[in-house]
């Protein structure tokens, strides 16, 4: 086997370089269009850019790679691996918060060169010099216009498994994005991982829309397909959102084996197909339909599999997984052809750290995301570092082939992280901040350590609250949501910011909702001080769709939402007027829109 990726993408290529390809499926007025480059053409153009980027910057160097949704990104990033190039894929830039992220990504990274497209080339120039790097300008190449006749002069770079493929920066969802390099060494051991859970091979195809900076984007739709020798079409972001139905068709069309989206997407596209965009689909060709990034939800397969069923999906084609971008990607997920486990536990028992099944109906729903692949994964108490038993919730703790060298130019955040000791165990740990547990040999996601809600001793995870809104009333469902603590009158609420589509609430008023769904969670919860927002818009989410809660109840706190009505507690009123007042001296509650 070889010792990077960039071998094994040779060997492929070697293998089946005419006859399988990536298709970027373009949105114009009469439909898709479909640009397609072969994997003996994405293989000329990468040996032509790394030819030119192993001249310049040079092997270990850095590159920004800041593009549109298509198939230059892919050309830019196999440039790279071609010539021992460092990738640091990130968003394109969109508004000044995004531009001094990317600011501060060049910064932290020491990126010597930004690569983009000729589309995008004069917007990027732009908006850097608005918000230059501390370590002053660096060059922005449109790639597509450089490389044209040389790949004669590429020459393979000396690659091993402990060369970095390239850094991947957190979204950001719990903290400050953090570069975590990932090592041909672990993109290797992913990749072979992932076919578990994609079941993918050289006659299968992948089909999505993920963006390509994303770590699921990136290692799962994009590079597993060329790991396996697979055909690969997918949209852009932006066009899923605008057109679900789009996702859906790129499957049909493709008679594609294996998707990768977060829940959210599934549970959009269930609510935004029409009757007649249904009769145009086939689904039966799926094999794999994985679900990660984001928790899963047992009504959100329910929904997809009731609506999508009559067109040929099968909910065991469902692939519920958890991983995450410090383990380059997935840490566990069920086998092919494996009914999605749904099991029911008790709030209390959770409340208190055990996880002890109800019969259905009584409990809350939550979804096994299968066994660890090729991974040990124990469940650890995060304050004494102790090994629990199974069904005791503690920290998900990692080790294995695939879990990254560390963060970059982090030392210490990288010991704190990826350098965890387990009591009575040699060897490193990788520690992930998520809560689970063990039921059966399968893994159970129970929630992040830092987003916990204590009230009253009493424990309580926000994606809880989150999934039980969803189906307290049809305007709420599939729509973001976060839950957070804040201390009024000296005592703790909990508050739940929910997204409302207005024209989903037929006879029901805004503010009947509001009290309703307040109802809901104090009797399901067993809650005394619980408040409502409903919102527009505005949850905050990162790029990979996971919703930031600590941003979500400053925005609260700062009265910065569309409030459509609330149902709140007088002291937390109280207190948002006084927040409000301390940062612009204007003394009011969030405004209602009527």
């Amino acid at each position: 086997m070889p010792s990077s990726f960039t071998g094994h993408v040779l060997d492929v290529v070697e293998r089946h370089g005419e006859t399988r390809s990536y298709t970027f499926l373009r949105e114009s007025s009469g439909g898709l269009v479909e640009d397609t480059l072969t994997y003996a053409g994405l293989d000329l153009r990468a040996r032509e850019l790394g030819a030119l980027l192993s001249e310049s910057p040079g092997a270990g160097s850095r590159a920004l790679l800041l593009y549109p949704a298509g198939l230059g990104f892919l050309e830019a990033f196999l440039g790279c691996l071609y010539s021992g190039v460092v990738a640091v894929p990130i968003p394109l830039p969109t508004n000044r918060a995004s531009l001094d992220r990317v600011a501060g990504v060049i910064a932290d990274c020491s990126a010597e060169i930004v690569l983009t497209d000729s589309t995008c080339h004069d917007d990027v120039v732009e908006r850097l010099a608005q918000s230059p790097p501390p370590g002053g300008p660096v060059p922005v190449v449109a790639t597509d216009r450089l490389g044209a006749g040389r790949a004669g002069a590429w020459r393979m770079p000396a690659l091993g498994p402990d060369s970095i493929a390239f850094l991947q920066y957190t979204s950001g969802s719990t903290s400050a994005p953090k570069g975590v390099m990932v090592t041909h060494a672990n993109l290797l051991a992913n990749e072979q991982s992932l076919l578990h859970i994609t079941g993918l091979t050289d006659q299968g195809g992948m089909a999505g829309w993920l963006p390509h900076f994303h770590d699921m984007g990136l290692i799962g739709m994009l590079l597993n397909p060329l790991y396996a020798g697979a055909d690969c079409a997918y949209l852009s972001p932006l066009g899923f959102m605008k057109h679900p139905f789009r996702w859906l068709e790129a499957i049909t069309r493709l008679r594609a084996t294996c998707t990768v989206a977060p829940d959210f997407a599934y549970g959009l596209t269930a609510n935004r197909v029409t009757d007649e965009e249904l009769e145009r689909l086939d689904l039966s060709s799926l094999r794999s339909a994985i679900n990660g990034a984001e928790p899963v939800r047992a009504r959100t397969l329910r929904a997809f599999t009731r609506r999508f069923a009559p067109v040929g999906f099968r909910q065991e084609a469902f692939q519920p997984s958890y991983g995450l971008a410090e383990a380059t990607l997935l840490v566990a997920g069920p086998s092919l052809e494996e009914e999605p486990v749904i099991k029911e536990f008790a709030p209390a028992g959770l409340e208190a750290g055990e996880a002890r099944e109800t019969a259905p109906g009584t409990g809350l729903a939550l979804v096994a995301c299968g066994r660890p692949v090729d991974l040990d994964v124990r469940i650890v108490d995060p304050q004494t570092h102790v090994e629990l038993a199974d069904t005791i919730v503690g920290e998900i703790w990692v080790r294995g082939g695939s879990v990254a060298a560390g963060y970059w130019n982090a030392p210490e955040k990288t010991a704190r992280t990826f350098q965890a000791t387990l009591v009575g165990e040699n060897g490193a740990w990788l520690r992930t901040g998520d809560l689970g547990f063990y039921e059966d040999g399968r893994l159970f996601i129970a929630g992040r350590v830092d987003d916990m809600i204590i009230v009253n001793g009493r424990n309580f995870h926000p994606q809880d609250l989150e999934d039980a809104a969803q189906g307290v009333h049809p305007a709420f469902t599939a729509q973001p949501a976060a839950a957070f603590a804040v201390e009024a009158g000296s005592r703790t609420h909990i508050i739940l910011v929910q997204e409302i589509r207005r024209g989903m609430a037929r006879d029901t008023t805004i503010e009947e909702l509001a009290e309703r769904l307040r109802a809901t969670l104090s009797s399901s919860f067993g809650l005394s001080r619980v408040g409502v927002c409903l919102v527009a818009g505005g949850v905050p989410r990162t790029t990979s769709g996971k919703v930031q809660r600590r941003r979500a109840r400053a925005l609260f706190l700062e009265s910065r939402y569309r409030v459509f009505a609330t149902a709140l507690d007088d002291t937390v009123e109280a207190l948002v007027r006084a927040q409000r007042s301390e940062d612009d001296g204007t003394a009011r509650v969030p405004a209602e829109v009527r």
